[in-house]
């Protein structure tokens, strides 16, 4: 009737408000100075008559709806007076509160419905807990009961649910926002923070970083990401792009999920059966290898491993697996991956970036690793990583290693020339900088590590990275290292007074 009379139409706007919820452990005297009434906390905003109808998981009416002509390319948006003068409080002021609904900038009626996919996923999940955990087996069986009378209505609805899904995600498709990004809040995904800025996800980063294989083949079982030789090249793009972005999202929640990993091997399956490239590398530098360390997700890295994806890059700051793994090192918990990188033909020596207060550094995993060389674990990656070659650039060894290449280099190009019974002088590439005195001949800080050089108080920060001495000479993390375990070294001997004979043969190995 509200349609024949014109008073709602398909694509009618409905306002919403979430509900504010502090629990016991909000601080309501905090926020008296700010003049705000704990009561009176509330958020509305807009949403189209679709989302609502979603939203209250009635799908029969959704189905009516869009075939009045309701929009798919819409989303929420919000924040309006009360008509009495006063303001809403901005929905971001207390994140944790919002109890009711999951509003975010971008959110279409297909993010809407994901998210009640996933929902009904998770009640799902905790009645089968509640059901395993229970002994009374005359309640099981009543339940049993009960659920077998509702089972036409229940088989009802997920089909309704699926039905809609296709039709909103081939309409999406159309419209060409299949693969938009919403500034999904992190909370989303899980995490309880709160600070967290939000992210820009798609709905299948949002199934996908929620963890959910079901609601991940929901959507792939649509066909959308499945490209074919015809596909248009535009779209092509954007489907690789959102599969490998969506991926790096479920990565990355694995820091709150650390027993997801399972979850996530399933989900890379079910995507790499649509053609997901595994290998892909993002803007941010990442592959899915090296994000899956990054998070110290163990068991995918493996997977990943297993499945050969590269551990090499081509971008200006490179994420190497074996780099990332290290930076967020609990090396007692993770040896065995590292490891399994060096005996799957990880470089021990090639270099990658880290960050250090929004400044860029290129280091190696040596360097990394003899930062902290104190506990029999450390140690036995050291050795690990000296055994797979990794390599001091002042070491006699890479030295000579260095020109006997150039050497054979040069050779090369003589005897493609014609002119191999010339003598050829091999000499050490320059390179560009200012050089200082040190003990192997003359050499610049780019010889030493393509790090900047820095200060002895530097040194203590970061110790690293390479330094000057006190005449002046240029120091590697190596060099360091033997000093520290001297007398002489004061604050730094008593910091690493646990280092045994061990490792000062290991350095001294290294140099030489």
């Amino acid at each position: 009737m509200l349609f024949e009379s014109g008073t709602l139409n398909s694509n009618s706007w409905i306002i919403s408000e979430l509900v504010f919820d502090p629990g016991p452990d909000f601080n309501y005297h905090a926020h008296t100075r700010t003049q705000l009434n704990p009561n009176k906390f509330r958020f509305h905003y807009w949403k189209r008559l679709l989302s609502v109808l979603i939203d209250a998981r009635n799908f029969a009416y959704a189905h009516f709806v869009l075939d009045a002509g309701a929009r798919v390319v819409v989303y929420e948006w919000g924040g309006p007076d009360h008509g009495d003068g006063t303001e809403d409080t901005p929905f971001w002021t207390h994140p944790n509160h919002w109890k009711n609904g999951k509003h975010f900038l971008g959110k279409t009626p297909l993010y809407l419905l994901v998210l009640t996919l996933l929902e009904d996923e998770e009640e799902e999940e905790e009645e089968e807990e509640e059901e395993e955990e229970s002994e009374e087996e005359e309640k099981q069986e009543e339940e049993e009961e009960s659920e077998e009378e509702d089972e036409e209505e229940e088989e009802e609805e997920p089909h309704l649910c699926l039905s809609l899904l296709r039709r909103i995600v081939e309409e999406a498709r159309a419209r060409k926002c299949l693969h938009w990004g919403g500034n999904v809040n992190h909370r989303v995904f899980g995490s309880e923070g709160g600070f967290d800025d939000p992210c820009k996800s798609s709905a299948l980063g949002i199934a996908c970083g929620c963890l959910h294989p079901q609601v991940v083949e929901d959507l792939v079982s649509t066909g959308v990401f499945i490209l074919s030789p015809l596909s248009h090249p535009s779209e092509a793009r954007e489907v690789r792009s959102d599969i490998s972005h969506s991926i790096h999202a479920m990565l990355k929640s694995l820091w709150e999920h650390r027993r997801g990993e399972a979850l996530c091997k399933k989900i890379l399956k079910k995507l790499e059966g649509v053609g997901a490239d595994l290998r892909a590398v993002i803007e941010d530098g990442h592959t899915a290898l090296s994000k899956a360390c990054l998070y110290r997700a163990a068991d995918v890295a493996l997977f990943l491993q297993k499945k050969g994806t590269s551990h090499f890059r081509h971008t200006l700051r490179p994420k190497v697996p074996l780099i990332e793994f290290l930076t967020r090192l609990v090396i007692e918990m993770h040896i065995s991956l590292a490891r399994s990188l060096l005996n799957a033909s990880a470089d021990p020596n090639e270099e990658g970036v880290v960050s250090e207060y929004n400044r860029f550094f290129r280091v190696t995993p040596l360097q990394l690793v003899s930062e902290d060389v104190h506990s029999p674990s450390s140690l036995a990656l050291f050795t690990a990583l000296i055994e797979k070659g990794a390599r001091c650039p002042l070491s006699a060894r890479h030295c000579a290693a260095t020109t006997a290449a150039a050497a054979a280099a040069l050779l090369t190009h003589a005897a493609a020339e014609g002119s191999v019974g010339s003598a050829v002088a091999v000499q050490r590439p320059v390179v560009e900088g200012s050089a200082a005195a040190a003990a192997v001949g003359a050499v610049t800080f780019c010889d030493v590590s393509p790090l900047a050089a820095m200060s002895r108080q530097r040194i203590q920060m970061f110790p690293f990275v390479c330094s000057l001495s006190e005449r002046g000479q240029i120091q590697t993390c190596l060099e360091l290292l033997v000093g520290m375990t001297t007398p002489k070294c004061g604050r730094f001997n008593r910091r690493y007074s646990a280092w045994t004979d061990e490792a000062q043969s290991l350095a001294t190995r290294l140099l030489g």
